[in-house]
């Protein structure tokens, strides 16, 4: 087991004059990122400060061609941050426009430091996706440790351990987190096992555990994300391997162990009640779910049929969902000021068909490169975060943008890259 954990560092320490400084710097502070996203606001904005300072120092200007000719996901997201920009001209609540903006800024930013970004090679590729897979699951540990301490004051042991009192010490909504586990995962099982950087077995260990977790953290979306996930690539595997009958038999045992895990726990059972039962009315309920989604989707589509072409600008999103939230009678949504709770929806209606498509746009051109590498960890990686942007606005948050902006980009970065001088294989 030593020789494992002992293979990552010793050649970076043996090789580190060999790196790049530029690239080996750049690795080191990404590698360190994932961690400190549970720190705070303002250590993120010391990352973010110190990649545009060095940045600036290392930049020329040859490499401004790049973008368009190697890193057209970069180019559709820049696109998309000066559509944003746009919508100015239409908007009238300028004050939100400025602040909209200012949260969306680290769209823009990131994607020109990346697009900028040389190849990185092999040994801080692993020191990065090493830090990537540890950092939600050692997170996952101390979450349930956290839990079993709280757990002789508490009055029901069954909830100490689900949902929002098990993500509590990571400051994130179940589902970013539950999302962050689902991205582990999937580099922990098509790069991890290739890599062997851990024991297989213990791979296949950590693998239980995620899953374990991903069903403990109760974001019932998440759950399907990963179901959804498992199955086509079991699927895909069983068709390519010709033990499709097998694959279809596991896949089924799978489903009844995570069943009987969801009903152990009387949370759980809770919410995955009212996610099925089709027959009661849940909109009452703050956390209502897919009742509750669905009637926001409704006034946001309602929305954006006042606004078809250019949408409601950045400044007036809210205060046009609002208004039809209270033309409606939807109470518990004027209330709690709810967004749509689904990304492409938010999109469409706030900058229209052309910022739909700039984004969509992006996501898709990261799909065609994984597709063209043959890169399964960013197809999968691709999939648990567009998946989950459909029930989530994600981009309105900080850590939203993180995951489903910065992280693809990364993982884009990392697996499907090539320029004239430098490749990164998947």
């Amino acid at each position: 087991m030593k020789n494992y954990f002992w293979r990552m560092p010793n050649p970076v320490l043996q090789q580190r004059n060999k790196v790049a400084p530029k690239t080996w710097f750049l690795a080191v502070l990404l590698g360190c990122y994932p961690p400190s996203i549970f720190l705070g606001f303002a250590v993120n904005n010391v990352v973010y400060a110190l990649l545009v300072l060095f940045f600036i120092s290392q930049l020329k200007v040859s490499q401004l061609p790049n973008i368009l000719n190697y890193r057209k996901p970069f180019l559709w997201l820049l696109l998309f941050f000066l559509w944003m920009a746009l919508s100015w001209f239409w908007s009238s609540n300028v004050h939100e426009y400025k602040m909209e903006l200012q949260v969306k800024s680290y769209v823009f930013l990131w994607a020109i430091l990346l697009a900028l970004a040389p190849a990185i090679p092999p040994i801080p590729k692993r020191v990065f996706l090493i830090s990537w897979i540890a950092s939600p699951l050692l997170w996952l540990v101390f979450c349930f440790i956290n839990a079993f301490l709280a757990l002789p004051g508490a009055e029901n042991a069954y909830a100490v351990f689900v949902y929002e009192n098990l993500a509590r010490p990571t400051h994130l909504q179940p589902l970013y987190f539950a999302m962050y586990v689902i991205s582990a995962m999937v580099l922990l099982f098509f790069w991890g096992l290739k890599e062997k950087i851990l024991p297989k077995g213990w791979i296949w260990i950590l693998l239980a555990f995620g899953m374990f977790g991903v069903v403990m953290l109760s974001s019932r979306m998440e759950i399907l994300v990963l179901c959804a996930l498992a199955g086509v690539y079991a699927l895909y595997y069983g068709y390519r391997s010709g033990n499709l009958k097998k694959v279809f038999l596991g896949l089924l045992a799978g489903m009844v162990v995570l069943a009987g895990i969801i009903a152990a726990n009387p949370t759980n059972r809770t919410r995955f009640k009212e996610m099925l039962d089709f027959s009661s009315d849940y909109t009452e309920n703050a956390y209502g779910g897919r009742s509750l989604r669905i009637e926001k989707w409704k006034n946001a589509l309602e929305t954006y049929a006042k606004h078809p072409l250019l949408g409601t600008g950045a400044g007036d999103m809210m205060d046009e969902l609002a208004a039809t939230y209270r033309k409606n009678d939807f109470q518990i949504a004027l209330q709690h000021r709810f967004n749509p709770h689904n990304q492409y929806l938010q999109t469409l209606m706030t900058y229209g068909p052309m910022g739909f498509i700039l984004l969509v746009g992006f996501y898709v051109s990261l799909a065609f490169s994984a597709i063209r590498k043959r890169s399964f960890a960013l197809l999968f990686l691709l999939g648990c975060f567009t998946l989950s942007m459909i029930t989530e606005s994600m981009l309105e948050r900080q850590a939203g943008i993180f995951f489903c902006i910065l992280l693809p980009m990364l993982a884009y970065h990392l697996f499907a890259y090539q320029d004239d001088n430098a490749a990164v294989k998947p």
